[in-house]
C-alpha cells in the first residue's frame, strides 16, 4: 500500500527509536498460490498493492537504511486455488496455536521483522557528513547565505 517503499522505510527510520523494531507484512512473490494462480493471484488483483517486491529487494532496502533483519518467514495460505476449507482451517489453527508463521516461504505473505541499528561513531560521522556537510560542499552559496543571515 506504499507507492515508494524506500521513502516509507526512511520515514519509519526517522520515527523509530534506536534499536526499535519494525514489523512488516507484504505479499510474497515466492508463495505457492502466486506460482499456481499467476496473474490471478490476490496481490495482483488488489490495486492497493502498489509495491510488490521480491524478498531480496525488501532486505536490500531495509539494510541500506540501517536495519538489521531479525526474522523472515511467511504467513497465511488463503489464496490456494484448491481445498480452500482445508487451508482456511490450517490458517485458523496456526493462529490459535501460535504457529502462524512458517519457516518455509510458501505462504501468501512475507513477515519481516527488522531492528533499527544503533549507529557506531564512524557510521554517525558518515551520516552527518552526507546530510549536513556535503550539501554545503555541493552548493557553497548555501554557506554564504547562512553566514550572511547570521551576521546581519
Amino acid at each position: 500500500h506504499v507507492k515508494h517503499p524506500e521513502k516509507g522505510i526512511q520515514r519509519i527510520k526517522r520515527i523509530l527509536k534506536q534499536n526499535g523494531s519494525f514489523i512488516m507484512v507484504t505479499p510474497n512473490l515466492e508463495s505457492l498460490s502466486r506460482k499456481e494462480k499467476g496473474e490471478n493471484w490476490f496481490a495482483y488483483k488488489d490495486k492497493t498493492h502498489t509495491s510488490i517486491l521480491p524478498k531480496e529487494k525488501w532486505i536490500e532496502l531495509l539494510e541500506k537504511n540501517n536495519f538489521n533483519i531479525e526474522k523472515i518467514s511467511s504467513i497465511d495460505m488463503f489464496d490456494i486455488p484448491y481445498n480452500k476449507k482445508f487451508f482456511t482451517a490450517v490458517n485458523l489453527l496456526s493462529y490459535i496455536t501460535g504457529f502462524a508463521e512458517r519457516k518455509s516461504l510458501w505462504g501468501d505473505n512475507l513477515l519481516i521483522i527488522a531492528q533499527k541499528k544503533d549507529l557506531s561513531f564512524s557510521e554517525y560521522k558518515e551520516q552527518v557528513e552526507k546530510k549536513v556537510i556535503e550539501p554545503y560542499l555541493e552548493h557553497p552559496q548555501l554557506l554564504q547565505e547562512k553566514e550572511y543571515i547570521h551576521n546581519n
